[in-house]
């Protein structure tokens, strides 16, 4: 095993306490072996796509929380396929990403100043995101923007929040 995943076997009986919380402890763990988690996870694949020439913009409004591993793969993931389609179809010089933390959602919106979509129906990273935030009663806006380019919005409601 590596050390990430002995630190996650050694502390899987300890993840979430009785409260709901996740111990510090925990994402201490992680961090010191490099793994990122919540906001830290999204401003990471941020700076990947700076890394290969994007420009990336990332805004977080709201207090930041812990949500389930469910809500933060979804989150993770719709930030990873936007930023990689981006970088490879969309022909952008910029891009914008926004967390947002409200009282009984949380929301990331993806834009960029490409050139939008071409045909209306989803591609398959699309369509998988689609059912992962339906399977959270979450929902995802794809759209081109009125103003050019490409918007990705996911709203997730925090009922699986941990």
């Amino acid at each position: 095993m590596s050390g990430v995943e002995l630190v996650i076997f050694d502390m899987a009986g300890t993840t979430v306490r009785d409260d709901g919380q996740v111990p510090e402890a925990f994402t201490a763990a992680l961090a010191e072996y490099g793994v990122a988690v919540g906001p830290e996870a999204i401003r990471a694949l941020i700076e990947t796509s700076r890394d290969a020439g994007l420009m990336v913009t990332f805004e977080q409004t709201g207090t930041a929380r812990m949500v389930s591993p469910e809500i933060e793969t979804v989150l993770y993931r719709a930030t990873q396929e936007s930023l990689t389609n981006i970088r490879k179809h969309a022909h952008a010089s910029a891009a914008n990403v926004r967390l947002a933390y409200e009282a009984d959602a949380v929301s990331l919106r993806v834009r960029d100043n490409g050139r939008g979509r071409k045909g209306g129906e989803d591609n398959v990273g699309l369509s998988a995101l689609r059912e992962r935030a339906t399977a959270l009663n979450g929902m995802v806006l794809a759209e081109n923007h009125l103003e050019g380019g490409f918007v990705l919005e996911v709203t997730l409601p925090l009922e699986h929040a941990v």
